[in-house]
């Protein structure tokens, strides 16, 4: 099946056929970037996206066979347009020192406009000749600052050099293609250039310092004589064609470095003769026009190049029955160039493969202007929103009982986020080893990123943290906590173990480990408890009566024992006594007992009789 496509109706039939398509088919621009909200091309021709449907424009000076660019500003309010050779303002007027561009309106795409990166007045004009002109590709650079707010071409035809270190190496012959996108980084630009009669592609990184020497890509099979060179939505691909034969080449592109790889030849053959190029908005879809206005679609999405080669599908055929370029729109519709006639092209949806995309031949009205083969263009985040930037930053590891604030991005406000955690907002607090992950997702483009947060580890230990002491007068009380970490300080600042406490009060120990540490306080009080008792017999008859060896005003469990008989026999022992011992399984005599302060060097030694056991 063909997506629908309908040129033998009436056209008041046509007009109500896009009118259902348009109300039950709603694409909204409130999220999408308003640089791109004026269109001027063609023969006078124009589109303005500040409205659902577009508005057609009819106050346009520009008049061009084919390439073409215009930009707004951030709010979509028009700032100037070209055709290559002349810049109009805002106003309609040749700009001050907007002419002799050495763009032409016969190449395919003769200028595209960049803002340069952190200015709020600094436009560059890239422009390209016609194939094999010797201008090739140059640039201009507008200043908005100058004459009201209308601008003025303050650098004109300034060359893009092949090799900065060799002032002499300047593109001698164009391909009349170029395309840009945002760096990873989403501030630079990419700006990138294909060198006539070679393989080469040139990438230039606009920065605010400039344009930077380029980064050179020998891949693919395309040479001359090309048709538009389009970088996906999501920074991910780049296509480029040509329209004397060399068919469709898809890359992969790296918007961090700048590299172009991994060609698939998606059309081949020398009767392959492609024009327009562009991506969907989701990126996982391409779409070509040939040299009689047919439109195919592919299917990136799939696993394997063969398969994506595979999945060519002719959505349909315009009426413009020449070359016609293809446009992406700030509304997420697709339009298609119809030459000399006062009327584009809509695929209503571009995300959809196969029947769904709904191809209008009829699809937007110019009012009394008409089309030629070409539509402006743009760098494809001024069409589409930026793709999602997430960093949640090098995994890390915490000190005990910290918390981590990761947070998605305050540029993503706008997108659908979502953690491992189930959680949707822009930031989450972890307390907790793990591994945390987000997917942010904007017009269908995803991206994710992960961290591995770990926390250092403190063992627990394994003393009391309060103790009764009444010997100061005689001897220190001694704190000797066992730990692994070999830095630790005393709250005085002593870095010895064990640790001398002379006077009742907190003592505290502070460990230290990987720039992390813990503190453990100890309580020593000045407790000098009754004298002990200590019985010397015990009548385990099972009366209820003195039936253990029972200390009185032993501080338990401050004490062990051992319990010998009178062979020297160790019959019981206990490192924490509890005045539970019974005689359990011994006869009638007597047994010497051994008590041991456990803390100190205190120690009871005597014996006890038992007598009356009962077995």
């Amino acid at each position: 099946m063909r997506c629908f496509f309908q040129v033998i109706f009436k056209k008041s039939f046509i007009r109500l056929v896009i009118l259902l398509l348009l109300i039950n088919n709603v694409h909204s621009t409130a999220h999408a970037q308003k640089e791109a909200y004026n269109w001027y091309f063609g023969d006078h021709a124009g589109l303005s996206f500040a409205t659902e449907p577009p508005t057609a424009l009819t106050n346009g000076a520009l008049v061009t066979s084919e390439g073409c660019a215009s930009i707004s500003d951030e709010n979509g309010n028009l700032l100037f347009y070209t055709n290559g050779n002349a810049v109009w303002n805002k106003n309609h007027q040749v700009m001050d020192n907007g002419t002799d561009l050495h763009g032409q309106s016969s190449s395919t795409q003769s200028a595209l406009i960049v803002k340069l990166p952190g200015s709020t007045t600094l436009y560059y004009i890239f422009t390209v000749a016609d194939q094999g002109n010797a201008n090739g590709y140059e640039y201009s650079i507008v200043d908005m600052s100058f004459n009201a707010g209308a601008g003025k071409v303050v650098t004109k035809n300034a060359t893009i050099l092949k090799d900065y270190s060799n002032a002499s190496s300047a593109f001698l012959n164009s391909t009349e293609a170029l395309t840009a996108a945002y760096h990873k980084n989403q501030t630079d630009v990419w700006v990138i250039l294909h060198e006539a009669n070679v393989t080469k592609f040139y990438a230039y990184l606009l920065t605010a310092a400039g344009l930077q020497a380029p980064v050179i890509s020998d891949i693919g099979n395309q040479k001359t004589n090309l048709s538009q060179c389009r970088i996906s939505p999501d920074g991910k691909r780049i296509a480029l064609g040509g329209y004397f034969g060399s068919g469709v080449d898809l890359y992969d592109f790296n918007s961090s470095t700048g590299a172009i790889s991994n060609v698939v030849p998606l059309i081949s053959g020398p009767t392959n003769r492609v024009y327009g190029l562009s991506f969907s908005p989701n990126s996982k879809v391409l779409y070509v026009t040939d040299n009689v206005a047919r439109i195919y679609q592919f299917d990136l999405s799939l696993s394997t190049s063969t398969a994506m080669i595979n999945s060519k599908y002719l959505v349909g055929q315009g009426s413009g029955s020449y070359y016609p370029q293809l446009q992406l729109g700030p509304d997420k519709r697709l339009y298609l160039a119809q030459k000399d006639l006062q009327y584009l092209g809509i695929i209503s949806n571009p995300d959809v493969i196969g029947y769904g995309c709904t191809f209008i031949d009829n699809g937007i009205s110019l009012g009394t202007q008409s089309s030629k083969l070409g539509l402006p263009t743009f760098m494809v985040n001024y069409v589409t929103q930026r793709p999602p930037v997430v960093s949640l930053g090098n995994d890390t590891t915490l000190c005990p009982s910290a918390k981590l604030i990761l947070d998605a991005g305050s540029d993503n406000q706008d997108a659908d986020i979502l953690w491992n955690t189930q959680q949707q907002t822009q930031k989450i607090t972890v307390s907790a080893p793990g591994k945390y992950y987000v997917d942010v997702t904007r017009d269908n483009i995803k991206v994710s990123d992960t961290i591995i947060v770990s926390y250092v580890s403190f063992a627990s230990l394994s003393v009391p943290h309060a103790y009764n002491y009444c010997g100061f007068a005689e001897a220190p009380f001694i704190l000797d906590p066992v730990f692994t970490e070999l830095q630790f300080k005393w709250q005085d600042g002593s870095t010895t173990l064990p640790y001398s406490v002379t006077i009742p009060g907190k003592y505290i120990v502070e460990r230290f480990n990987q720039n992390c540490s813990v503190k453990d306080t100890f309580t020593v009080t000045a407790s000098c408890p009754q004298e002990m008792i200590i019985p010397n017999l015990i009548t385990p008859n099972k009366d209820g009566k003195n039936e253990t060896f029972a200390i009185k005003n032993i501080p338990i469990p401050d004490w062990s024992i051992e319990i010998y008989n009178r062979w020297g026999t160790l019959i019981y022992t206990a490192e924490a006594y509890q005045n539970d011992w019974g005689a359990q399984d011994v006869s009638d005599g007597l047994y010497f007992y051994h008590l041991k302060h456990r803390n100190n060097e205190q120690t009871h030694k005597g014996w006890v009789e038992v007598l009356g056991v009962v077995k």
